[in-house]
């Protein structure tokens, strides 16, 4: 969260403004051991519906596709050199 000094269109005065960003799980999930660790969590606290635990897929889904991203474009650049 980031906080930044603005001036209030109503009155002129500057305020502090709290601007928020959005969080990614995915970019926290570096090995596989944090991944099964991160799906074992969801699934011991989703609420019975599911929602919980598909979000958690799809953030390890995303995670693994940057896993594989990355070791390709090392490969990629060091070919071209």
């Amino acid at each position: 969260m980031h906080r930044q000094k603005v001036d209030d269109i109503t009155n002129g005065e500057s305020v502090m403004v709290e601007k928020l960003t959005r969080f990614d799980a995915a970019t926290y999930l570096n090995t596989y051991e944090e991944m099964v660790a991160y799906l074992v969590a969801c699934f011991e606290e989703d609420a019975g519906d599911g929602i919980l635990i598909r979000a958690a897929l799809n953030d390890v889904a995303q995670a693994k596709g940057m896993m594989q991203a990355t070791p390709n474009e090392d490969i990629e650049q060091s070919s071209t050199n």
